[in-house]
């Protein structure tokens, strides 16, 4: 980190802390108090659960969504659904309450989980309704919203300007992909850097005073303001960044850009094969109980019974059993009714085409893998 310049960036801070971070109730300020009514009116419990959403949400609301993108709305709007009620709910008290233990890797996990199920009910729902659905950083800060003293808030341009003043080296949004690690890695060491300015941590405890213990005892928030106040106030204008640091953090950009469409590409293609699978998987062979079938030899007979790929059948006077449905492939056997047989190949067809298939979104797993460790690196 370039402590020089982030020394300028606290000191800065510090010295419009009264003007620009703690007397502006359109600021963090306003945010903090919607966190408190969120915590204080948030009843998955409650009987009319999307009044009791809309209610306890309406404080953060101006913080989360923005006339282009409706993120939480689009959360409220699925949730007025009879049908996707309980839906709703149960994907908020997985996102809210599950259990990570510091594992980064399962929040950012979990996170996505709740982005991908929510925006494929909301595509349903509302079809061309394209600012509904959620990002992850969306999902991010409503899931900060919810456990402000374990998450940080993320704004791109605060973010990113305090990365290239300070010289951070990761680059954390592209496109549609989100590091959670590499974001909260800077956010980390901005608050260790912090411990070294007293009077800021001193400021910031007073005027958390009138919250409850969870956000004063809370340095997350300060992390945030300190970006937040910085962008807004425009503190960067007189700071010197290093040409060649800028450079390389835009070719990691660039590069992140690439890993991150290459990521995109092989879902989309891990995604079409799989549900290739699950159809293959799908196929059952047809009930033959009861159809008429004709044999070379014995001539017309009737299935009376197929139990666990053996199949008897009953001539006129014989009565036979056959391997099934091996005997309608090999021609031994011939149903009456022709769209048995064909459902039995196609059922065969797909049998040779699955070991193939499964090694192709083996493959591509791995690929997948290899590629987002490369991004994270």
């Amino acid at each position: 980190m370039n402590t020089k310049n982030s020394d300028l960036i606290f000191t800065q801070y510090r010295l419009c802390f009264d003007s620009a971070a703690a007397g502006e109730i359109s600021g963090t300020d306003s945010l903090r108090k919607g966190l408190s009514d969120f915590k204080k009116n948030w009843n998955p419990d409650d009987a009319d659960f999307p009044a009791m959403l809309r209610a306890s949400t309406s404080g953060i609301r101006t913080f989360l969504d923005t006339p282009m993108y409706r993120s939480l709305e689009g959360i409220a709007a699925l949730a007025e659904i009879p049908e996707e009620t309980s839906f709703v709910r149960e994907q908020l008290i997985r996102l809210f309450y599950t259990e990570d233990h510091g594992d980064l890797e399962l929040r950012a996990s979990r996170i996505l989980d709740f982005r991908n199920d929510i925006n494929a009910r909301i595509g349903r729902r509302f079809e061309g309704k394209t600012e509904f659905e959620q990002t992850s950083v969306s999902v991010l800060n409503l899931l900060t919203a919810f456990s402000p003293s374990d998450n940080y808030f993320y704004k791109k341009e605060a973010a990113d300007l305090f990365a290239q003043a300070t010289e951070f080296g990761d680059y954390f949004m592209y496109g549609n992909h989100f590091s959670l690690k590499g974001y909260y890695k800077m956010c980390d060491n901005l608050l260790e850097e912090v411990w070294n300015y007293p009077e800021i941590l001193k400021l910031h405890q007073n005027r958390m005073a009138d919250f409850p213990a969870e956000f004063s005892n809370n340095l997350h928030f300060l992390a945030y303001d300190i970006l937040d106040c910085a962008y807004r106030n425009d503190f960067y204008s007189h700071l010197r960044i290093r040409s060649s640091f800028t450079d390389e953090w835009m070719e990691r950009a660039k590069r992140a850009r690439e890993l991150a469409g290459r990521i995109d590409e092989i879902r989309r293609e891990l995604s079409v094969k799989k549900a290739h699978l699950e159809d293959l998987l799908s196929l059952q062979l047809p009930a033959v109980d009861g159809i008429s079938v004709v044999h070379r030899a014995f001539g017309t007979g009737t299935v009376s019974s197929c139990v666990n790929g053996r199949m008897t059948v009953r001539f006129s006077d014989t009565e036979k059993a056959f391997l099934y449905p091996k005997a309608f492939l090999s021609g031994f056997l011939k149903p009456d009714d022709d769209s048995i047989l064909e459902q039995l190949r196609r059922i065969t067809q797909a049998e040779e085409a699955r070991p193939m298939l499964e090694l192709e979104i083996s493959d591509l797993e791995e690929q997948l893998a290899d590629a987002q460790k490369a991004l994270e690196e």
